[in-house]
């Protein structure tokens, strides 16, 4: 694989840094269009694995043409989230340490878990 694929593919998935005093519209212009690119790949990629699954589907069924076959019985779909950020351990620190305190309930720190990806989504989607 060429090297500025490859370098291109690694700055989609690291753990983007804030650095300076750039105004936050600034530092996150350079990796939006990366990040574009990736989501739209996705995205199309998405698209093209349902179809195809829908033409096995419509192949396997008693449907009369491949358009009758609708999106709500076959429809895949890759996960966007390119974010490798989570929560760190002085974040977990400090939710656990406001739990104990009294300051959050416990049903909020298992939110601030799920959304920081200590814990996955309940019920499963």
């Amino acid at each position: 694989m060429n090297a500025r694929w490859q370098c291109l593919g690694s700055r989609l998935l690291e753990d983007q840094k804030k650095v300076g005093l750039r105004p936050h519209r600034q530092s996150n212009c350079a990796s939006g269009g990366e990040q574009s690119v990736l989501s739209s790949l996705a995205t199309s990629v998405s698209e093209s694995l349902t179809d195809v699954v829908r033409w096995v589907y419509w192949w396997n069924s008693t449907e009369d043409v491949p358009d009758a076959v609708t999106s709500g019985e076959v429809l895949i779909q890759l996960n966007t989230d390119f974010s490798t950020k989570g929560m760190d351990s002085l974040e977990l620190q400090a939710v656990v340490a406001a739990w104990q305190s009294g300051a959050i309930s416990r049903d909020t720190m298992f939110e601030l878990f799920r959304k920081g990806e200590i814990l996955p989504e309940w019920p499963h989607e």
